[in-house]
Parts: C-alpha cells; sequence; structure tokens
C-alpha cells in the first residue's frame, strides 16, 4: 500500500464516516418524530417518579440503539455511495486529482482504493446481517410502548404453521408468563391433510426429556373422520385415558419380563407388587404405553381387576408411527366404568405434551410484519428445505436479496465513482448527476421487488443490467 492508497482511503473513510452519522440519525429522528406518541403514552405515569425524564430518555435510546442495526441494513448502500462520490469530490475540488494526473497516475489507480475498501466494508454488513440481527430479533419487533412499560404485548396467535405442517391458533399469548390461552393445533400430514387435533386451557414450552416443545394442561385430543383417518371412538384426554389396555392385559404383558427376573416364577395371584418397565399398545387409537411400573391392586380370583401405573407414557401414533401426542402423568389408576370401551386410567398430574420445532420466540418474532428479514440465511435456508411458510417465494426473495444486496451496493458505488472521477471542474454538475443515477438503479431495485416475477430476477435484474454498465462507464473515464 503506497503513500496515495493510505491518503486516499483516509479521505474515504473520513467523508463514509461523516454520511454515516448523517443518514442514521435523519433516520433516527425520522422515526422518533413518527413513533413520538407511542413513546410518550407512558411519560404521565413516570413523570412524578424521581429519575422519570431519565428512565424516559434511557427508553429512547434503548430502542434506537437495537433499531440501529437494522438500519444499518438497509442504508448501507447508501451510506457507502455517498461516503465515496463525496471523497472523490472532495479530491476533485482541492485539485488533488489533478496534482495526480500531471504525476502520471491514472484516475482508475484512485478509484482501486476505494472499491477495494468499500468491498471489505460489505462484509461489515454481511456479518450484522448473519450474526448480530438474528440474536437481538426479539428486541427489534418490540413497540416503543412496550420497551417503556418495561412488559410484552400480549397477541392473538393466528394460524401459523411448524415444520410438521401443523396449525396453530390462540385467543391470547402472554409473552411474558410464555402462556397460550386456550390453543387448538390441528396437526397434518406432508400433503396437508387432517390427522388429529388437540385443544387445552394453557400451554407453555416445556422438555420431555431431549424433546422440545409445548406443554398443555386440561387438554383434548382427538381424531375424526378425515381422508385415510379412522375415527377415534373416544377423545382422549390429559385426565383419562380410553384404552383396551387394562390392568390384566398388562399383567400378562409384563409376565415374561417377570419370569425372566424371578428364575422362572409367575407373578403371584392377589399380590399388589411392582412390575418395572411396564408396556402395552392400543392398535384403535395407535397408543403405545410405557410406564416405569404397573401395581395390581385389586384381584378376582387369578385376574386383576384394578391396578395403577407409576409415570405412565401414553403416545399416540398415526399408521405410519409418526407420533401426534404425548399424553403422560405422575400415576394413572384403572376405572372400570361399566363396559370395557367405557373404562379408562384416570390420571393424576396429567398433561399432554407435543413435541414441535415452533418455540416462544418464533410466536413473537412472526407477530412482525419484517419478521423474516430478522432471520439468518442458515434460518431461511431451513424454512425453505421444511417448505412451513405458506409465502415460500417471500422466503426465497429475500434469501436471494441476502446475495444481491452485496452486489447492489457495488454497482451504485462503480455508478456513483464513475461519474464522480473525471477531471472536469463542474463538480457539481457531476453531484446532480451521480444523485439522479444512482437513485433511479436504487428505486429501481425496490420496485422490481414488489413486481409478480420469480424471485430470483426480483433480486438480481438490477445488478445484471445496470452492473457492466458500470463497468464500462469506470473504464470509459479519461485518465
Amino acid at each position: 500500500m503506497r503513500t496515495l492508497d493510505r491518503y486516499i482511503i483516509r479521505t474515504f473513510l473520513v467523508s463514509l464516516g461523516a454520511w454515516f452519522l448523517i443518514i442514521m440519525t435523519l433516520r433516527i429522528l425520522l422515526d422518533l418524530f413518527a413513533n413520538m406518541d407511542e413513546f410518550t403514552e407512558g411519560l404521565d405515569t413516570v413523570q412524578g417518579q424521581a429519575g422519570g425524564l431519565l428512565f424516559f430518555l434511557k427508553t429512547i435510546l434503548t430502542y434506537y440503539a437495537y433499531q440501529s442495526f437494522a438500519y444499518i441494513k438497509e442504508l448501507w448502500g447508501v451510506i457507502l455511495v455517498l461516503g465515496a462520490c463525496f471523497a472523490v469530490a472532495w479530491l476533485n475540488y482541492t485539485n488533488e486529482l489533478t496534482a495526480t494526473l500531471a504525476s502520471g497516475i491514472s484516475l482508475h489507480r484512485v478509484a482501486a482504493p476505494i472499491i477495494l475498501c468499500a468491498m471489505a466494508l460489505n462484509a461489515l454488513v454481511i456479518l450484522d446481517q448473519e450474526f448480530v440481527i438474528p440474536n437481538i430479533r426479539e428486541q427489534l419487533v418490540l413497540d416503543p410502548d412496550n420497551l417503556q412499560e418495561q412488559q410484552k404485548e400480549r397477541f392473538q396467535v393466528r394460524f401459523l404453521t411448524d415444520s410438521d405442517q401443523s396449525v396453530w391458533w390462540s385467543a391470547d399469548y402472554d409473552p411474558t408468563e410464555q402462556v397460550l390461552a386456550w390453543p387448538l393445533v390441528i396437526l397434518r400430514d406432508t400433503q396437508y391433510r387432517y390427522l388429529a387435533d388437540f385443544r387445552a386451557r394453557r400451554a407453555q414450552p416445556g422438555r420431555v426429556g431431549r424433546r422440545r416443545g409445548w406443554i398443555a394442561v386440561d387438554a383434548e385430543l382427538q381424531r375424526k373422520e378425515g381422508p385415510n383417518n379412522v375415527p377415534w371412538r373416544s377423545t382422549q384426554r390429559s385426565d383419562r385415558i380410553y384404552s383396551l389396555l387394562t390392568p390384566n392385559r398388562l399383567l400378562d404383558n409384563a409376565r415374561p419380563a417377570y419370569r425372566k427376573a424371578h428364575q422362572g416364577r409367575d407373578i403371584p395371584p392377589g399380590a399388589s407388587i411392582q412390575v418395572q418397565n411396564c408396556e402395552g399398545y392400543d392398535p384403535h387409537f395407535g397408543m403405545k404405553l410405557r410406564a416405569d411400573a404397573f401395581v395390581p391392586t385389586r384381584w378376582n380370583g387369578r385376574t386383576v381387576v384394578e391396578g395403577e401405573l407409576i409415570h405412565p407414557f401414553f403416545e399416540f401414533r398415526t399408521s405410519d408411527d409418526r407420533l401426534l401426542a404425548t399424553i403422560l402423568a405422575d400415576k394413572a389408576v384403572w376405572f372400570p366404568a361399566g363396559g370395557l370401551h367405557e373404562s379408562y386410567w384416570r390420571l393424576e398430574g396429567g398433561r399432554l405434551f407435543y413435541e414441535t420445532d415452533l418455540t416462544d420466540r418464533d410466536l413473537e418474532l412472526r407477530q412482525d410484519r419484517q419478521w423474516i428479514e430478522y432471520l439468518s440465511s442458515a434460518e431461511l435456508s431451513s424454512l425453505l428445505r421444511l417448505r412451513n411458510m405458506p409465502d415460500i417465494q417471500t422466503v426465497q426473495l429475500t434469501k436471494y436479496i441476502r446475495f444481491a444486496d452485496p452486489l447492489n451496493s457495488l454497482v451504485m458505488l462503480l455508478l456513483g465513482t464513475s461519474l464522480i472521477l473525471s477531471r472536469d471542474r463542474k463538480v457539481w454538475m457531476s453531484i446532480v448527476l451521480c444523485i439522479a443515477v444512482v437513485g433511479t438503479f436504487f428505486l429501481s431495485v425496490f420496485v422490481l421487488r414488489y413486481m409478480d416475477i420469480p424471485p430470483f430476477l426480483a433480486a438480481f435484474l438490477p445488478a445484471l443490467l445496470a452492473g457492466p454498465v458500470s463497468v464500462l462507464m469506470l473504464d470509459s473515464i479519461k485518465t
């Protein structure tokens, strides 16, 4: 790197820093004036308190400290072009370009440090998009009044889908307590056909072993008639499980393991002993039962008619062994109510567990209309691979834009630099022409994204059309 390169880069960075402060300040002030009523909503409640004004100012600073990272991603191309163009314009205005040309150095040699430095700075914006914004997206989706009240706003969950194509609805979600009120989840297969559904009084995120999902209380799981579906004769609930797995059948299932552990001896009739690791299967409900232990409690001769299950897990599956949901409890007691089809296991501490990749963070994030913008490229690829978005083209366009934006910034830089970098002393005319050309390109970038064309073309067409033109314009500079 020569002395000239260092001088040009220093001039460019000073200009870039100045325009960065100007553009970011204007962007924040415009948003602040537009949202001032939301910031002042809670001012009356803190006005009489000590430090109320400081708290108000802290709320504003905190809000825009997070939003600034999103503003940088949106405005970086404009900031880069303004910084480069005004750096070159200043060199022209102070006759330093004339001295450079007189020393035998071409204008292309002047433009090279600026272009290479701008390409390196683009990497910082990529880091902002891929690593910073995804980690602060919970703060980016908050409204100003939510920050001031120091709590998150409740909202309705409206037909969100997870990676298993299940549809979620809830009348009310409290993000502070992470509680879904009266959730309804419709389970579907890969062809979007109905499998089953469950509803509950409330649900919260939780884990069962290594599996992550939602735990619902006062829940009901049912399977109605549908394509390739046999309707269940009873609705399963988190407080009772209907099944043909009677205590006597479970005892028969446990006999081989008991005989193996006790040198071939059978379970003595009338004994109230724990049989470890009890298992069973109900083909009508597709239910697999496993429990830590089974305890016979009442016998009728050699037949056990009542019993208890310790820590039972009732797993409901489809014919292709897809897990629908799991109902687990601390204990289950057999309750013979009339006929066999009316008898059930009465659960103590029962709750329904549904395994899913839809987290509480996803619920909050998807309330913002720009939530896709806050995802990393890896997360966008995951959405496209799992196809759990109703508008796949929007996700595809967002992903393509991640790669197109650095190219668009470079094309705008080449266009602006080629118009400003010349031996002509009419600097202000060059600046006006630069603003007109670069502004037209910048506008076309956003117009094409809202047109009904394939996502790839919407993202890359401006760079594909204007890129070669910008290179020719830079190459045609008279040096």
